[in-house]
């Protein structure tokens, strides 16, 4: 049996063979193209080669990870339909076309594999009469073999062949294999025949009215599925019963307690593993789930993998164990899934338990809204609570369709489709994603094959560059005049364009009296665009401008981009190397980072990650910069973050032995010129997704600045607020203080004509008891008097205070106190006081003053 593995190898040396350049897989994410939510084709990373735009090589070849979502309900369901695959292909770029395309295609399915021809057949689009010719002359397919179709099936991209996207386009050709040529059939049935290989003939653009004109170079864009074609060597039912299928459907099945011949739930054993595969890849190339374009596709298809495993019976979280063995099976032409399979699954895991509880949240919901259908006599569950359901709440639509069938529900699937589709259309409008890969002006700049120079490393101010294409609302233009929006495409530019997390740079461009404010850089392809607005004067093209980039900005920039070097190293001493970047963004007040970490940090974590920032900024550390082979790069230690896109040479930028990183942006020279770094916020951006932002430099000292003032404006609040809460409570003490003297009045004890006033160690504090001797004193109806107040300390001594009118002395009361509690005290005729004594002697003390008092009193 011939390997998924070995028909991979084989396909790519055959190719290599007829001359074309091997092309390793790109990123899912496909970085070279902002308007993709994910690549979904081996041509997309070629998009430059087929617009003239690169002119390196006329031939390539590749195997392409791919992902589409179209056809999610069927996948599972069907023997063929996946949401990841991969993608066997070979390119022309105005090289060979299509006698060569279907002869080598038609030698590998024969020669290299060995099918016999007796079990292939092609499809042509119908007015496609030059690859008929090449199908039934050359190759010598019978003409019953030969089935032709409409532009719906043949012509590429589009449904329609009039009214398809604008661009590059062409008809096509398929070779299907039979799984059952030992009954000749001269009519196509899609369940007898799988189509395993399209060719695309790219032979037009596409104008604006529908028009089909000739493109001067002509194209060849084929893919094959991966799957499919190892399906049929190793004479599978499905794809699913493949090799690189076998570790994982096992897995599902024994935990799952399946044999595998129960139909109806091996759809949902087959979901999974797909979706395992899927959520594996896109979680490798660096998308957390969210609520957002690609985000919202992860998280979307983890819930149907995990409400998958929830109808074969598995009840706890269970897809992030399947991550294993995707990983396993995939290990040889992708080793980084294996090393990052711990990463993953712990993503996949907080996933599943954050759907856990939308779940419960989700189908409680649903059992409201559809008895309320029924107590109103409905029979069919609206459209506008499904999708309420799905999109907001989260439920998959196998979820909703279950619970509604229950209670003999039906669906407004079409209703809930409109929905849907209204959705999308609103996603667009606020998205950069589109379907149109060649569309909009992208295609008519492109066409120019333009080359910016970037010398941006080395200078931020170049003497002199030829303005060599002006383009004003999407449009080419000779000029540009005074106040006018234009974009300007320079033979060499020391503007960097925004990549990688990094902002394009500003500046002006200035000739003569021609003036032209830069408000950002961005690339195209291997070219630079400058986008800005002509402030003076006639900007015309040809002409030479000095080019001048905003310095003060830029260096900025610089200090947070090296920034977020020295924060990635720092996250990964303090937490751990689980702590890795799943994103950045560097501007020039400020810089975020994304990181996975599990939980939110604790302030010392804060202050442990700014303090070993800070300390490698003031070591000083020299910013060094290679430019090398990214494979030499890679063995030597550098971090190459998941979902970048590198070429063959790459720059590494490495401080001292902690950090070395693959990076193309700009950088201080030294570590010392970032001056100091502070964290302004930390949060949560995704299931186990940290989100950090900071500032450095003058930002940083402003932002302590701030704190500061912060602070102070807290302190004096807390000051006001406590200077109110003590003038209250002042206040309410010296009410309670005159009660307790008032109080104290009524009852006194005559002693030979002498009120004493006894109170027991009740009072909290010798201040207190004073005061209260004060109140005591102005009263007129108590002469003549002698008090005595205790109370204790915190320690629990005892301390008292002796006020009298004078009649009898203070000094003479205050001893017999201290003698009979062990204080000691001491004060004058009207006032004393004492401490240190032992408050269970009270009585015994009041009793002694008692006896002071009657002798004193001379009676």
């Amino acid at each position: 049996m011939m390997t998924t593995n070995e028909i991979r190898k084989r396909f790519l040396k055959f190719f290599e063979g007829k001359g074309h350049t091997l092309f390793p897989s790109d990123a899912l994410v496909p970085q070279s193209d902002p308007t993709l939510l994910f690549t979904g084709a081996g041509m997309n990373q070629f998009k430059e080669y087929f617009l003239g735009y690169k002119k390196e090589i006329r031939r390539a070849t590749s195997c392409q990870k791919c992902l589409r979502t179209g056809d999610l309900d069927q996948v599972g369901h069907t023997p063929r339909h996946h949401t990841f695959f991969e993608m066997l292909g070979n390119f022309s770029f105005g090289d060979y076309f299509k006698e060569e395309a279907i002869a080598w295609g038609w030698e590998f399915l024969t020669g290299e594999m060995g099918i016999p021809p007796t079990s292939l057949a092609v499809s042509i689009y119908q007015e496609d009469g030059e690859a008929y010719d090449i199908w039934r002359k050359i190759i010598k397919v019978p003409q019953s073999r030969i089935f032709k179709f409409g532009p719906k099936e043949n012509f590429w991209p589009s449904n329609v062949q009039k009214e398809g996207p604008n661009g590059p386009c062409g008809p096509c050709s398929e070779i299907f294999f039979d799984w059952d040529s030992k009954n000749p059939s001269t009519t196509y049935h899609e369940e007898r025949f799988t189509e395993i290989w399209n060719l695309v003939f790219t032979q037009f653009e596409r104008l604006d009215d529908g028009t089909l004109k000739p493109l001067p170079t002509k194209n060849i864009d084929t893919g094959m599925g991966l799957e499919r074609v190892a399906a049929v060597m190793q004479k599978a039912q499905t794809n699913f019963d493949i090799d690189i299928f076998q570790g994982i459907v096992s897995f599902i099945l024994k935990s799952a307690k399946m044999t595998g011949h129960e139909k109806e739930k091996r759809a949902w054993v087959n979901r999974i593993a797909d979706h395992a595969r899927a959520v594996s890849f896109v979680v490798l190339d660096g998308v957390m789930p969210s609520n957002k374009e690609r985000g919202y596709v992860l998280r979307t298809l983890i819930r149907r993998a995990s409400f998958s495993a929830k109808t074969l019976g598995i009840k706890t979280p269970f897809l992030h164990k399947v991550v294993p063995f995707v990983a396993e099976a995939m290990r040889e032409p992708y080793p980084d899934l294996w090393k990052s399979r711990d990463r993953i699954g712990q993503v996949v895991l907080n996933e599943e338990e954050s759907f856990e509880q939308t779940l419960e949240q989700g189908l409680s919901e649903e059992e409201r809204l559809l008895e309320k259908h029924l107590k109103g006599g409905k029979k069919v569950f609206s459209g506008k609570d499904i999708f309420y359901l799905y999109d907001t709440l989260g439920l998959p639509l196998d979820l909703i369709r279950y619970a509604a069938e229950k209670t003999q529900m039906a669906l407004d699937e079409s209703g809930f489709q409109e929905e849907l589709k209204k959705q999308k259309e609103r996603s667009k409008k606020g998205s950069a994603m589109k379907g149109d890969i060649f569309g909009g002006d992208v295609l008519k700049k492109a066409q120019l094959g333009l080359k910016t120079k970037f010398v941006g490393y080395e200078t931020c101010h170049l003497d002199k560059t030829e303005v060599v294409a002006i383009f004003k609302e999407g449009e080419k233009v000779n000029e540009a005049k005074e106040g006018e929006a234009v974009e300007v495409f320079l033979k060499e530019s020391p503007f960097y364009g925004e990549q990688g997390g990094q902002i394009g740079d500003s500046g002006y461009l200035q000739s003569g009296s021609v003036h032209v404010r830069i408000e950002d850089t961005q690339h195209l392809g291997e070219t630079l665009v400058h986008r800005g607005r002509v402030g003076k004067g006639t900007l015309r093209n040809g002409e030479c401008v000095e080019a001048i980039v905003d310095e003060s900005r830029r260096r900025n920039i610089m200090k947070n981009h090296t920034a977020t070097h020295l924060l990635h190293s720092a996250l990964r001493e303090v937490l751990g190397p689980h702590a890795q970047q799943s994103g950045s963004w560097v501007g020039e007040e400020r810089l975020r980072f994304d990181f996975m970490h599990p939980k939110p940090l604790t302030p010392e974590e804060i202050r442990q990650i700014e303090d070993c920032v800070n300390k490698h900024i003031l070591s000083n550390d020299e910013v060094e910069v290679h430019e090398m082979p990214k494979g030499k790069a890679l063995q030597e230690g550098a971090i190459a973050f998941f979902g970048e896109k590198y070429g063959e040479e790459v720059r590494v930028r490495k401080i001292s032995d902690y950090s070395k990183e693959l990076c193309g942006g700009t950088h201080v020279q030294s570590t010392g010129e970032i001056g100091y770094f502070r964290i302004v916020s930390e949060g949560s951006v995704g299931s186990g997704v940290r989100r950090i932002e900071a500032v450095t430099g003058w930002g940083a000292d402003r932002e302590v600045r701030k704190r500061e003032e912060g602070y102070r404006r807290k302190i004096e609040e807390l000051q006001a607020a406590l200077r109110k809460k003590e003038r209250e409570n002042q206040g309410l003490r010296a009410t309670k203080i005159k009660a307790d003297a008032e109080k104290l009045a009524r009852a006194p004890k005559n002693i030979n004509g002498i009120n004493f006033l006894n109170m027991p160690p009740t009072i909290p504090d010798s201040e207190e008891a004073v005061t209260t001797i004060d109140f005591l004193r102005k009263d007129p109806k108590i002469q003549p008097w002698v008090s005595v107040l205790g109370g204790s300390d915190k320690e629990g001594s005892l301390f008292y205070v002796v006020g009298t009118d004078g009649t009898i002395s203070a000094k003479k009361i205050s001893p017999e106190v201290d003698e009979i509690t062990g204080s000691h005290g001491g004060g004058t005729d009207l006032l004393a006081k004492g401490g240190g004594g032992d408050p269970q002697k009270w009585d015994d003390a009041m009793k002694a003053v008692e006896k002071r008092i009657k002798k004193e009193s001379g009676k």
